[in-house]
């Protein structure tokens, strides 16, 4: 009997010791306290998209200049998306396309001289597969020639206010005069992902095209690679070059925040006798302080006063407070100190006129955390205000006066008629 009770007792921590050490080994949402001594990567964002705005969670050397790689097929794809009504258009593949890649060494899709393709097929191969043939296409199609091309997605970029990105290429290839910043690529990618058919692209897993099937070049998108997937991340695009390193930008999104990462200059470290990309793992270590560390909260309610301006003319009010038009949620630290959050108004009027109406925008406020911007709202009016018409008639009389003395004598005597 002892002998079953003892082999019983052995049984049992065995099996409640197995979920312990089975989740101690697979867990990938373990909190980490600093991503910062464990990135690898000599340049990264980590970003928080909300409705209002975004806000940079973390950072290193945000504006230094690197080689963005296949990144740079971001803004290929807004260009072609922004000047192609039509997606489902075809274009046929020139034999300059094709050639100009040989030798390269560069990811292609093996379009061939001739090959009538969409444009959307084209969107799928560049992003997904990376692919510098199907970008040459496009390059062409869209703006007639490369050197046309690389001139719309310029203009693009300094658009959208990027100040150290500069291309000369469609499709990544290093060139010394080819280059951008981690804050830069954040800033272009915030503007693809504003654009549905962009992240409806950018987001897929695969594409089957001609026979075939391509996979996104994004690990972390694919559960077979364990070392890299990570179950919450969308997209973007990856990017490799011996001059620019492992180069990524992806998002993950959990609880309501979601996350934008941008990778640059990450080396390939060879990790229990395996050579890993740090960019993947970069990315996932974000990812996981991000979510361990901030989370959603409505930061401005309803209606809640943020300034107050004064009213001329007002008959029930000499001023009116200036209240939010809408709950504003963003994404911040899960601690917050009582005076964290701030809201100030953008270019408050020195005066408002009466009449008014509850509701009627007044101006913008913008909205901090730490300092930090994390968007802006619009202020509106708190109440109705009615218009009080004898210092309305009061108010003009002056201004007459001081432009034409005539008319404010005529102004003059029509108060004293009909006040």
């Amino acid at each position: 009997m002892k002998r079953l009770i003892a082999l019983g007792l052995v049984i049992v921590m065995l099996c409640s010791t197995v979920p312990f050490i089975s989740a101690k080994k697979t867990n990938p949402y373990k909190a980490i306290s600093n991503p910062q001594k464990l990135i690898d990567a000599d340049a990264y964002m980590l970003v928080a998209i909300d409705k209002t705005g975004h806000s940079v969670l973390a950072q290193r050397n945000m504006n230094k200049i690197k080689y963005p790689a296949s990144l740079t097929k971001i803004v290929t794809a807004m260009v072609t998306i922004n000047r192609v009504k039509d997606l489902k258009k075809k274009t046929r593949v020139s034999a300059r396309a094709v050639e100009v890649l040989e030798g390269t060494g560069s990811q292609i899709a093996y379009l061939r001289e001739g090959d009538v393709v969409s444009f959307e097929e084209l969107l799928y191969l560049a992003m997904l597969f990376s692919a510098c043939d199907a970008c040459q296409v496009l390059g062409e199609a869209v703006g007639g020639n490369i050197k046309n091309f690389t001139k719309l997605m310029n203009e693009w970029v300094r658009s959208i206010g990027c100040k150290n990105t500069h291309f000369v290429n469609p499709d990544g290839l290093h060139d010394d005069n080819h280059y951008s910043t981690a804050s830069d690529i954040a800033r272009i990618s915030l503007a693809a992902l504003k654009n549905k058919e962009f992240v409806k692209i950018s987001t897929s897993t695969s594409f089957y095209y001609n026979g075939s099937t391509f996979y996104h070049t994004n690990r972390m998108l694919h559960e077979p690679l364990d070392n890299y997937y990570y179950p919450y991340a969308k997209g973007i695009k990856t990017g490799y070059t011996k001059q620019a390193d492992h180069c990524l930008v992806t998002t993950a999104q959990r609880n309501g925040v979601y996350l934008l990462a941008v990778i640059l200059d990450s080396p390939l470290k060879k990790i229990k006798d395996e050579w890993i990309a740090c960019s993947y793992l970069d990315a996932k270590k974000l990812f996981k302080w991000g979510f361990s560390r901030y989370l959603k909260k409505v930061v401005v309610a309803q209606n809640e006063a943020v300034d107050e301006s004064y009213v001329l003319n007002g008959k029930n009010a000499c001023a009116v407070k200036l209240v939010s038009a809408a709950a504003v949620e963003s994404t911040v630290p899960e601690v917050l100190e009582r005076d964290a959050i701030t809201v100030k108004a953008l270019d408050p009027p020195d005066y408002v006129k009466a009449p008014l109406k509850k509701n009627q925008p007044i101006c913008k406020a913008r909205i901090y955390c730490n300092n930090q911007p994390l968007g802006t709202v619009d202020l509106v009016c708190a109440q109705d205000v009615e218009e009080n018409l004898l210092s309305h008639f009061s108010t003009r009389f002056d201004e007459s006066i001081a432009q034409k003395p005539a008319y404010g004598f005529l102004a003059l005597l029509l108060m004293m008629i009909f006040v």
